[in-house]
Formats: C-alpha cells, structure tokens, sequence
C-alpha cells in the first residue's frame, strides 16, 4: 500500500490549520506525528482517513486520489 501527501492545505472555515508540503510511504513502518495541542495531527490523520478533505493538494492510495475511491474501497483500505 503506498499513501502519497502532495501540497495539502488543511482549514477550518477561513482559519487554516495545517500546511503538508509531502509525505509519502510505500511500505510498512512505524511513524509518529508529534506536536503541540492544536498544531493539527488528528486532522492529519482525519484526512488520510478520507474524513476531512483539505482545501487544497491531493492525498493519493495506491496512486488514486481518495476522494474518487469509492466509500467501499476507502472503507476497505482504511480498516
């Protein structure tokens, strides 16, 4: 499984709330988030998710971009 990051802008309403240059893993392996409160992680993880989509970038699954997965084949690589 390969997940791809590519310039995603995460917003609440008009206030933003992170900026991804990158990030891309192709193969199994432990990767912590570290920040302070409020510094975003769980909207991170909440649009790999396909749960929060960003304002603007592309988060990619196997070289698909989520948002045109199916909610069954999300679900399925989600789980």
């Amino acid at each position: 499984m390969n997940i791809e990051a590519l310039q995603i802008q995460l917003a609440w309403g008009r206030r933003s709330v992170l900026e991804f240059p990158y990030f891309t893993c192709s193969k199994p392996e432990l990767i912590a988030i570290l920040g302070p409160n409020g510094s975003g992680k769980s909207s991170l993880l909440r649009s790999f998710a396909g749960l929060f989509r960003p304002k603007c970038g592309n988060i990619n699954l196997n070289n698909q971009n989520i948002y045109k997965l199916s909610a069954k084949e999300l679900a399925r690589n989600v789980a």
